[in-house]
């Protein structure tokens, strides 16, 4: 089953800057990977919530791969500084969704309409990964250390905010108004 969702899913981020998060794109998915789309009841019994949980999933491990890379092997300025580990593994998570962006509103409306959804898990996970290693070194409470957490998925959920209406080539509005957030929330 893992291997043909996998497939699946695949294909559908090729299909979905067209098609959106419908259960139609599914289906396309399905045929350009040479499946029956017969099978979906079964692989993705919740329709399209289940490729946006794997591009959740793979856009936070994409951004907490390139946090773990940098902080392993530098010692440069940028990693004494909290914020700048934590705008680098953010501007990386958001990435990975840029090329959804269009049809992003859509996914944050689905993770909504289920109780179960794997993407919220994850997301939280990527936020204390990430504040943990950005805070590597460094003594803080524990009640501050939950505040500047949850400063965290507020700036994540800004931000997906403010992508969907981002017009900019290459989205650069929204990695400065990350920055920015990042900047102003963490000096």
């Amino acid at each position: 089953m893992l291997g043909l969702r996998s497939s699946i899913f695949q294909s559908a981020l090729e299909i979905i800057p067209q098609a959106g998060f419908t259960a139609d794109m599914l289906v396309k998915a399905c045929k350009n990977a040479n499946i029956s789309p017969g099978v979906l009841s079964v692989a993705c019994p919740d329709g399209p919530v289940h490729v946006v949980n794997h591009i959740i999933h793979k856009a936070n491990a994409s951004g907490l791969e390139k946090v773990r890379k940098l902080t392993q092997f530098s010692s440069g300025e940028c990693f004494k500084d909290p914020s700048c580990i934590i705008q680098l593994g953010m501007l990386e998570r958001f990435r990975y969704i840029f090329p959804f962006a269009e049809h992003w509103g859509e996914a944050m409306l689905l993770v909504t309409k289920y109780s179960k959804v794997k993407a919220l898990l994850d997301f939280g996970l990527f936020i204390d990964e990430l504040f943990f290693h950005a805070s590597a070194g460094a003594e803080f409470s524990f009640l501050r250390k939950h505040i500047q957490g949850s400063a965290l998925g507020a700036i994540s959920l800004s931000t997906e905010l403010y992508l969907i209406r981002d017009s900019s080539p290459g989205k650069m509005q929204t990695e400065l108004f990350l920055k920015g957030l990042v900047r102003s929330t963490f000096k």
